[in-house]
């Protein structure tokens, strides 16, 4: 009998534990190029690292590509969508601008090749605006290991989102 209720209040704690659980989905939409740029999955990856690092269950939408600032909101209210469906907490809508004309290695992982970074934070709810940020790369020659070096400024944006889901 003992056993039996040690059970139950094992799983009980359990559900009351996701149930608290908080959630956030994300998707980086990439301006520049035509080609999702293997930059911008390691963005994600950072995003990912971090958010899992705080035990927040953490989603995204394919990074994608686009032409447009007017194509953006479509693409990020298809997400958004997608999120509300899936019961997420947060969404936050990620703008990635490249800019590698001038660059000598246009495909790398480089933080060179990133313009900016701009993000919004929206409570999926609601659909209120919980706050937003833009981040320009430090420059890449202070990073001996590149894609280290992107992977922090991943974390760094990250650090910023989460700080704003925590208010």
């Amino acid at each position: 009998m003992r056993f039996k209720r040690l059970a139950l209040l094992f799983i009980v704690g359990c559900a009351v534990f996701c149930a608290n659980a908080v959630s956030v989905a994300f998707q980086i939409v990439q301006h520049g190029d035509s080609e999702i740029r293997s930059t911008s999955y390691v963005i994600e990856e950072g995003l990912f690292d971090f958010f899992f690092g705080k035990g927040i269950i953490i989603s995204n939408s394919p990074a994608i590509a686009s032409d447009s600032v007017e194509n953006d909101a479509s693409f990020f209210e298809k997400s958004r969508q997608e999120a509300w469906e899936g019961g997420v907490d947060y969404f936050v809508e990620l703008t990635a601008d490249f800019s590698s004309s001038n660059s000598t290695n246009p495909d790398a992982d480089l933080l060179a090749n990133l313009s900016s970074l701009s993000y919004k934070v929206l409570n999926v709810g609601s659909g209120a605006v919980l706050g937003s940020g833009k981040k320009i790369p430090p420059a890449s020659s202070q990073f001996e290991d590149k894609r280290k070096g992107l992977s922090d400024f991943a974390f760094g944006i990250a650090d910023d989102i989460y700080k704003i889901i925590r208010r």
